[in-house]
């Protein structure tokens, strides 16, 4: 009853407002569907504070009693994991007090939790992934290994400004990755085989661009880029070219989950062009995607237009991937090739000596055409640096190495064959006609 209530005076005050007071709406606002008035965003994000009132925590997850069709996905609380992040869709206060820490896990249910607050006991349930996917409450215990009596990630104040501030400063950028991935379009690798189901990981090895050997890490990972680009444009016919990119994120165990690890690099290129002439563009919407690091994942579920993409909700929404790795005087984590990033293929390179390698699944592409992906990279890294076409479209700069370029043009072409002298001319035409 007290809820009803509050709601009744909230409408009133509003409704009593001054009758002269004009509403101007911010576009950008309007665009990325973030505003949260005088506090650009809630206290730590949204993320539940275990060790507050559980009333308080309730207040956080909007009843549903009034329109349940119209509930606001920007206003949804959120449960800060080991390693992950869950939405919160329905949270009931409980009268009933276990005398536990704040953010014990009471009970597992099959699609709820109980949990101990700073007052009484709370279910949680209808939870969901930070970009809307459904996820069933027992499982995720499971996947994490949790079960009664465990406590909960209990957040502190620190923990609660660097959650606040990783909002907003990824909101600074929020309407760029809007329009990103607005474009979304997936670009499937031409000659990959259908998806299998479960994905499986194989590692290519390590091999050096020899054309990129003279060039400072930054240029070359921009010319590397550009070739990319291109091999791609080339080989699926495409002129717009969208593929995942490796996110320069926190790696802060507090915001593990909170991040995209790959987003949109979305470029535009004419072949009719030289090569010079289009790199510019490339290199620009690399540096503009670098620069804006990474949207929060509950940006897929805050803006309307991005909802109804459900692509963009898979764990790989791109086919074909990029990531950078930097290193210095030539020594590199192992770590820094940590695993896939697109959905078949994802190129590797390091910053330092120009080598690349991919990880892809080898049910899709077969270990042969992974290495004949490596040469036409290669191959199309040194043809864009020869002075000899400088003014050649970038649609007839040759990518096939020399040993594959003599396959198809010579030896596929070689047709000629021995001529059967016992034989009149008719009857080879009769013959070849039979075949």
């Amino acid at each position: 009853m007290k809820f009803y209530q509050a709601a009744d005076e909230g409408w009133a005050e509003l409704l009593e407002g001054p009758e002269e007071a004009t509403l101007t709406p911010d576009a950008e606002k309007m665009a990325t569907g973030r505003d949260f008035g005088r506090r650009r965003f809630p206290e730590a994000g949204r993320f539940l504070l275990w060790d507050r009132p559980a009333a308080e925590l309730s207040a956080l997850v909007p009843g549903l009693e009034f329109e349940p069709h119209r509930a606001d996905p920007r206003r949804a609380a959120k449960i800060r994991l080991p390693g992950r992040m869950v939405r919160v869709g329905r949270l009931v206060v409980l009268s009933a007090r276990s005398g536990m820490p704040a953010g014990t896990l009471l009970e597992i249910g099959s699609d709820y939790w109980r949990v101990a607050t700073g007052s009484t006991d709370v279910l949680v349930a209808e939870l969901s992934g930070l970009a809307g996917e459904p996820v069933v409450g027992g499982d995720v215990a499971r996947e994490l290994r949790l079960s009664a009596t465990d406590m909960l990630p209990v957040l502190s104040e620190q923990d609660a400004r660097v959650l606040e501030e990783a909002y907003e400063a990824a909101a600074e950028h929020d309407q760029f990755w809007v329009q990103q991935l607005e474009r979304y379009r997936p670009l499937p690798l031409p000659f990959a085989g259908p998806e299998s189901g479960e994905m499986g990981w194989q590692a290519s090895p390590w091999r050096k661009v020899e054309a990129l050997a003279r060039f400072d890490p930054t240029p070359r990972v921009e010319h590397l880029l550009a070739v990319w680009v291109l091999y791609l444009a080339r080989i699926t016919g495409e002129t717009k070219i969208q593929f995942g990119w490796e996110a320069e994120v926190a790696r802060s165990p507090l915001l593990a989950g909170l991040f995209a690890p790959a987003v949109p690099l979305d470029v535009e290129i004419d072949l009719n062009r030289t090569f010079a002439q289009v790199k510019p563009s490339i290199v620009d919407a690399f540096v503009r995607a670098t620069a804006a690091g990474s949207y929060t994942r509950d940006l897929l579920v805050q803006v309307p237009q991005l909802r109804r993409i459900e692509a963009l909700r898979r764990t790989l929404p791109w086919d074909m991937a990029v990531s950078v790795i930097e290193g210095k005087n030539g020594c590199w984590s192992n770590d820094a090739d940590h695993g896939a990033l697109g959905a078949t293929v994802t190129l590797y390179a390091r910053a330092g000596d120009g080598a690349v390698r991919w990880i892809y699944d080898p049910a899709r592409v077969a270990p042969e055409q992974v290495e004949r992906m490596t040469g036409h990279l290669a191959t199309l890294a040194s043809e864009t640096l020869n002075p000899a076409l400088r003014e050649v479209p970038a649609k007839h700069i040759n990518l096939l190495p020399q040993d594959e370029r003599e396959l198809v043009l010579e030896t596929w072409n070689r047709t000629e064959a021995a001529y059967p002298s016992d034989r009149c001319i008719h009857q080879l035409f009769e013959e070849q006609v039979r075949r």
